[in-house]
């Protein structure tokens, strides 16, 4: 135990003066230039995955740097080549609330459902809020 903690102090040391001194080498000088001209952008990584409902069981997997509000029709093609079947159900959250995505599913014979999402904001006047819109099914208006 005391030779651990002794060599344990030792590597403490080396990493203390090792983070004292400043690295010299051209490529951390490049680095640096380059990141001057080009900032680092936050790079963000979305991973859609499908997953059996009874066994828990991952069926696909698929990871992109885009925006995944898109992303349910692909996956919806994708989940039926692999079960060579469209008698499921797929279950999304409201970021997957979009109109084409919603055609795709329906044009594939695929049941969703799919979560609605909150209106954003309010109309200027309050009575055209969506919360007050009635929709009249025999004039279609």
């Amino acid at each position: 135990m005391k030779n651990f903690v002794i060599s344990f102090v030792l590597i403490e040391k080396r990493i203390k003066i090792r983070c004292r001194k400043k690295q010299a080498t051209q490529a951390n000088a490049k680095a640096k230039d380059l990141q001057k001209i080009m900032p680092a952008k936050p790079h963000k990584d979305n991973i859609q995955t499908v997953v059996d409902s009874k066994h828990n069981l991952p069926i696909d997997y698929k990871v992109t740097n885009e925006n995944d509000s898109k992303a349910m029709g692909a996956m919806l093609r994708r989940t039926k080549i692999i079960l060579k079947t469209t008698d499921f159900t797929a279950l999304y959250d409201k970021g997957y609330h979009t109109g084409t995505e919603i055609k795709t599913a329906i044009d594939l014979g695929i049941h969703i459902m799919v979560a609605i999402p909150d209106v954003a904001s309010n109309a200027p006047d309050t009575a055209y809020n969506v919360a007050n819109f009635k929709y009249d099914y025999q004039n279609d208006c």
